[in-house]
């Protein structure tokens, strides 16, 4: 072969190769640029594809890994229970709809009949295995070696795991949230299940992708102890409903809350203790506010809500009946704690003349909120309105304590010993089934199995 052909092969080799590299790199850079789709979308676009086939859907249900059940907005199916549902969920198999109760509420509600219905599976791209993720070691003996160890099998969480002291239950509970447990709901469907289950393998790698931002996304904007939204959108949120509130004539009402005594709990029980009580509270707090109400940890121990559309009165009533809910409740298994509130409105209580901007707006209702909540701290344990001229410095000044919008109602006292042994807390997990679950679980090698 002449070396001409030689040199001329090369350098068109070269070109391809840049070419190849220059076209990668735009996709790259054109998919971060794209607007990512979200699951809501992702889902609608399978079921499509799911029709265009001949499949009928009935519904999707997604996993929650807090509850351990499947949930919709019309129903939810608990995990932990020997049913078609949770079998097709932890196996990754396609399942007839059986006769089981929870089978029947199936039906009944998604009106799919009793013929040719099926679960079938939703699942991500598997990315990480179990061992790896939990540190496994080699095992000293043949008896204690975990049957996934060092095996890449996609329902390592069906392997009966030999470590110490560890069950069905606690095993199966733990991998809900695990990053290699990779089932995350099922589909309600009506048709071929070996057709259904082929299209929606094929949005693994999507669904994966787009949970990873969504979950990116939540984390960014929530407080990583207690879950509540972060300081960071205080600002963002009010301002928009204050926007929202001059264009509709509808008034925004803030509550900023705060523990009473919190540098004492903390310095009596401890910091862990306090980080404990601080996520009780704010599960508390949520059963008692609205959907669209915005719970928010301001910093520390202090709290705000934003409530849209509710007038200061009707919050201040709703902010006695979470301050008597906190009074009332035991925390932390045997401790009792108090709130000072403070609640401000816009726009009743905004005393600025002129045209102001929102930034504005939104520091005085903030402020307003704030000095109300300073004199609820005078007394403690009271819900405070703000009022025009209210001022934390006339009550400083002359010693006596403002009469609170709401009065407080005592508590009744309970001796804490100084020093207590911390209990447990207790598991408020659901509960497994030990029937059928444990029929799902095998002792021979996974790897066995027919993978998904």
């Amino acid at each position: 072969m002449e070396p001409a052909i030689i040199i001329s092969g090369l350098i068109n080799a070269g070109l391809l190769g840049l070419w190849l590299v220059e076209r990668g790199r735009r996709r790259y850079y054109e998919s971060i640029a794209a607007p990512q789709a979200s699951l809501k979308e992702v889902l609608s676009a399978m079921s499509a594809e799911l029709r265009k086939s001949g499949i009928v859907v009935h519904g999707i249900l997604l996993k929650n890994k807090h509850t351990l059940s499947l949930e919709c907005d019309k129903f939810s199916i608990p995990l932990m229970e020997a049913n078609a549902a949770s079998k097709c969920f932890f196996t990754i198999r396609s399942q007839p709809l059986g006769n089981t109760a929870t089978d029947n509420e199936v039906m009944s509600t998604l009106s799919c009949g009793n013929r040719g219905v099926f679960y079938i599976p939703l699942a991500i791209e598997k990315t990480a295995n179990c061992w790896e993720i939990r540190g496994c070691k080699p095992p000293s003996t043949p008896k204690d070696r975990c049957i996934a160890y060092q095996r890449p099998e996609k329902v390592c969480w069906l392997s009966k795991c030999k470590r110490p002291g560890e069950d069905v239950k606690s095993k199966l509970s733990g991998c809900v949230s695990c990053p290699a447990f990779i089932p995350v709901g099922i589909a309600v469907v009506t048709g071929d299940p070996s057709k259904a289950t082929s299209i929606v393998a094929g949005h693994s790698r999507t669904l994966r992708h787009t949970l990873k931002v969504e979950k990116l996304a939540f984390t960014a904007m929530r407080d990583a102890l207690t879950g509540c939204l972060n300081k960071s959108n205080l600002l963002p949120l009010l301002t928009v409903e204050i926007e929202r509130a001059q264009s509709s004539g509808r008034p925004v009402s803030v509550c900023m809350f705060d523990f009473d005594h919190f540098k004492k709990f903390n310095d009596t029980y401890g910091h862990p203790e306090g980080d404990r009580l601080l996520k009780e509270l704010t599960a508390l707090v949520a059963t008692h506010i609205r959907e669209g109400d915005y719970f928010i940890r301001y910093g520390g121990e202090e709290f705000s809500i934003i409530f849209p559309g509710a007038a200061k009165a009707a919050v201040t009533v709703s902010a006695d009946k979470i301050r008597l809910a906190v009074q009332d409740h035991i925390f932390c298994d045997d401790k009792k704690v108090t709130i000072s509130m403070g609640v401000a409105e816009f726009p009743q209580d905004m005393d600025v003349t002129g045209k102001v901007d929102s930034g504005s707006l939104v520091s005085h209702i903030m402020n307003c909120a704030d000095q109300s909540l300073y004199v609820s701290k005078r007394t403690r344990n009271c819900v405070t309105a703000y009022q025009a001229g209210m001022s934390v410095g006339e009550h400083a000044d002359n010693g006596t304590a403002p009469d609170c919008a709401v009065p407080e109602k005592k508590a009744t006292k309970k001796k804490i010993p100084a020093k207590t042994t911390s209990k447990k807390v207790k598991d408020t997990a659901v509960k497994p089934d030990d029937e059928g679950l444990i029929d799902t679980m095998r002792e021979e090698d996974p790897s066995e199995r027919e993978s998904w």
